[in-house]
């Protein structure tokens, strides 16, 4: 994984694309730059960040599958043969590990004693708000992904500018790959619809329209409040 991607053992060499008789146009990143420090939730095809609004997120992943909360403690601020650990500013940090921990037996305690080294690492790059999501039970497989949500709520608890999102009330409209530990197209669209509505609201922005589960909902059918919207010089409607 990332040692081996890090030392150059291994890589994806994209030598031509082929798009027929169509067109490609250029990708437009949003505004808010969202630094997500994740194990395979935010990494590859397994991550759900990149469901995030495209127009306003533009994701910057520091993630890699396997990863505990220890091993990315040990390796965030990681520099392997010339590659800087030198990371963009970001808006705002999205931070969630949980299921390598589970399956590896690591306790509460010692899950938020790694964690909390990493939101202090964090801390000496990034000076915007810090978001710790607890990672849902597989109400399915019945996997206690989110035992460690206590541990992160302690940290949120003890270091300012730091916010955890309970991810509790949408466990049961998740739904999960055939191997227990990843969420599949439809779940990845709901958790990162339902992240997306928790930060928004925790830095006060009001959108004229609202979305549940990648579905959108007409503001004016909800009792809030609705306001113009810009980050950055960019207008959002």
């Amino acid at each position: 994984y990332n040692a081996d991607i890090f030392n150059g053992l291994s890589r994806t060499l994209i030598k031509s694309i082929d798009v027929g008789t169509g067109t490609i146009s250029a990708y437009t990143h949003g505004a808010m730059v969202a630094q997500c420090v994740m194990d395979s939730w935010g990494a590859a095809d397994a991550d759900w960040p990149r469901m995030l609004r495209s127009d306003m997120f533009s994701t910057y992943q520091v993630a890699t599958g396997g990863l505990k909360a220890s091993d990315m403690d040990t390796q965030y601020n990681y520099a392997g043969n010339g590659i800087t650990a030198i990371d963009p500013a970001a808006d705002v940090v999205i931070a969630g590990f949980g299921v390598n921990d589970n399956n590896a037996g690591v306790t509460v305690s010692a899950f938020q004693n790694s964690l909390l080294s990493v939101v202090d690492k964090i801390r000496t790059k990034q000076s915007c708000p810090i978001f710790l999501v607890q990672i849902p039970r597989n109400l399915t497989t019945g996997a206690q992904y989110d035992k460690y949500g206590a541990a992160m709520q302690n940290i949120a608890a003890i270091r300012a500018n730091v916010f955890y999102i309970s991810t509790a009330e949408i466990w049961s409209s998740l739904t999960w790959n055939s191997d227990g530990g990843h969420l599949d197209a439809g779940g990845k669209i709901a958790i990162a619809s339902f992240i997306e509505m928790k930060i928004l609201e925790a830095l006060k922005i009001r959108l004229p329209y609202i979305r549940i589960a990648g579905k959108k909902y007409i503001a004016e059918n909800v009792v809030t409040e609705k306001h113009a919207m810009r980050i950055k010089g960019y207008e959002y409607i």
